[in-house]
């Protein structure tokens, strides 16, 4: 179960950093950014 939660938070930031690297938007990155931050506490706190 555990390795699941690694993996999703690794596509996460994956995502992350597409939407960085296209520069689709400060505000988009930034906001994707938070929730990726936000979901990565939650699984830390999972664990």
């Amino acid at each position: 179960m555990s390795r699941l939660k690694i993996i999703l938070a690794l596509m996460l930031i994956l995502v992350v950093l597409l939407f960085f690297g296209y520069g689709g938007g400060e505000y988009l990155t930034f906001s994707a950014i938070k929730s990726a931050q936000q979901t990565l506490l939650g699984f830390v706190a999972d664990a």
